[in-house]
């Protein structure tokens, strides 16, 4: 299967080893970044905030606020302003 793809590459005309020489230098370069101690500290912190954001349902949360403030009485207005405001203190 290996010889059909690359028979396949051939037949297309596409200079395919520029394209490798990017790909393996993005790794490299990847690799180098998530090796530096800070890099990688940030990044878990990042992606356990993220784990626990859809573990907990905040996003849920984001997406149906309006209604959510619709149906706790407010009018539709109101509740889209305050959807809105909400949505701007998760920024901040």
């Amino acid at each position: 299967e290996m010889a059909i793809v690359q028979y396949e590459i051939s037949l297309s005309g596409k200079d395919t080893s520029s394209e490798l020489k990017w790909f393996w230098s993005m790794l490299y370069r990847v690799k180098n970044m998530i090796s530096y101690l800070p890099t990688w500290r940030a990044m878990k912190l990042g992606c356990g905030l993220m784990l626990l954001q859809q573990l907990i349902g905040i996003n849920t949360v984001m997406y149906y606020a309006a209604t959510i403030y619709e149906m706790s009485g407010f009018d539709e207005t109101t509740s889209i302003w305050l959807s809105g405001f909400t949505a701007l203190a998760q920024v901040f």
